[in-house]
Parts: C-alpha cells; sequence; structure tokens
C-alpha cells in the first residue's frame, strides 16, 4: 500500500508532480532560391528541436534527454496559370537517452514526402491529387511501416464568375492510411497504431460570397484546393513521479 494506494505486483503508480530541470530548445533555418529553368522555387531547410524532461523513478531523479534533427527540401511551382505543383521530403532522426534506465534508450528515423498537383483541365474543370508517403525505421516489430496515402479531387466551377464550385473527392484511394506514433517516457517505451479514417469519397460544394479576383495571382489562387495528408507522430517524455 502506498499514500492509500493499494498497488499490486507488477502495477505502476504514476502522478503530475513539479519538478526542477525542465529544458527546451527549438530551431529552424531555412533558405530559398529560384530555379528559372523550370519556373520552380527550391527550399531547402535544417531543424534541430532538444528537450530534456525530468522525472523521479523510485524516489530517483531521471532525465529524459531527446534530440531530433530534420532536414526538408521543397519544389513549389507555378509554371502556369493552369498548373502548380509541389514536391517535398522530409527525413528526422530522433535520440532519446534517460539518465536512469538505458532499457528505454531509443533512436528511430521517420520520413515524409509528398508530391501535390492542381491542374485546370479546361475552362471550369479543376483536377487536385495529393500523394504522400510515409516510412519508419527503428520501431519496434510490427511497426516499421511504409505506407501510401492518395487523395484525389475533381471540381466543376459554376455561376457567374466561378463563384460556385462543385467537388467529387476520394480519400485514400490506396486504403493505406495509418496513424503510427511513438512515445518515449522515463520508464517505458510505447508504440501505438491507432485506427485512421480510410477511404471515403465526399461530394462537395463551395460558394464565394464575394469575389476578390483582382488579376491572374488571384485567379491561380482561387482555383487552388485545401491541402491535406497525414500528420506524422513524434516522442515526447513527460515529466511524472513513479513508484
Amino acid at each position: 500500500i502506498f499514500d492509500q494506494y493499494d498497488v499490486q505486483p507488477g502495477a505502476q503508480l504514476s502522478r503530475p508532480v513539479n519538478l526542477d530541470g525542465y529544458q527546451n530548445l527549438r530551431s529552424f533555418v531555412s533558405y530559398g532560391m529560384p530555379v528559372k529553368w523550370i519556373k520552380t522555387n527550391l527550399n531547402l531547410d535544417l531543424s534541430y528541436n532538444y528537450s530534456r524532461t525530468p522525472g523521479l523513478l523510485d524516489g530517483a531523479l531521471n532525465y529524459a534527454k531527446n534530440n531530433t534533427v530534420g532536414v526538408g527540401v521543397t519544389f513549389a511551382s507555378n509554371i502556369s496559370e493552369r498548373v502548380d505543383f509541389t514536391i517535398s521530403t522530409r527525413p528526422s532522426w530522433s535520440k532519446v537517452r534517460n539518465s536512469l534506465q538505458s532499457g528505454t534508450n531509443t533512436e528511430y528515423i521517420s520520413q515524409a514526402s509528398r508530391l501535390r498537383l492542381n491542374w485546370i483541365i479546361v475552362e471550369g474543370f479543376v483536377l487536385r491529387t495529393d500523394l504522400n508517403h510515409q516510412g519508419y525505421s527503428g520501431l519496434s516489430d510490427g511497426y516499421n511501416q511504409n505506407y501510401w496515402l492518395w487523395n484525389l479531387a475533381i471540381g466543376k466551377k459554376v455561376f457567374k464568375n466561378e463563384r460556385g464550385e462543385i467537388t467529387l473527392a476520394i480519400n485514400d484511394l490506396l486504403k493505406q492510411n495509418r496513424n503510427i506514433t511513438r512515445n518515449v517516457t522515463e520508464t517505458y517505451i510505447e508504440d501505438l497504431q491507432t485506427n485512421a479514417l480510410q477511404q471515403f469519397v465526399m461530394l462537395s460544394f463551395t460558394y464565394n460570397l464575394r469575389n476578390f479576383n483582382t488579376g491572374k495571382s488571384s485567379k491561380g489562387k482561387n482555383d487552388r484546393g485545401e491541402d491535406f495528408g497525414p500528420g506524422p507522430g513524434g516522442p515526447g517524455g513527460p515529466g511524472r513521479w513513479r513508484n
């Protein structure tokens, strides 16, 4: 019995506690330049995140230190009034070290890539497609997965000044959408795969109450669709007291 709680063998009691020593650092650097011969902008970025999370384990102080480095490359283009696209890739590497329990130390790699295309096929018809790839390495058996998420939509502009649009969209064309997350604390490593909304078809209607079209750039903007794609998970280490 601990603090009036009957803790059975093999069970674990945890509760929040205020501790000093928490540290967090986030940094991000980006550089962009035009690639004129393909009418494209090239963007390069580098990120580094560091956190130190304190916790008590059987009365002993533990620090979970998490280092994550990410690199991104993006090509974004408006090659014409009818076509624009984005191609990007972002690998990231995470390393977690605990001061008390080395058995919970971990390293893993995640990779996210994307192709987005908006194309005015003929006057009044817009094709939108969004292809995403997500991959993991260094997780538990069964979680080192690679999958594709492909969304496709076609829209028809209607009414005067093309203020309305009827859109038919298919989400997760390949039926592969998944949701994988790794959690790292001072006492355990947890890999999760939760249910994700997979393939569905949606018919929608959009109407702009006011037309803000003032030139070519606005017209191109109005013809673009919203971004959609998977959200990667990441490690975390909450500060907790455990017994």
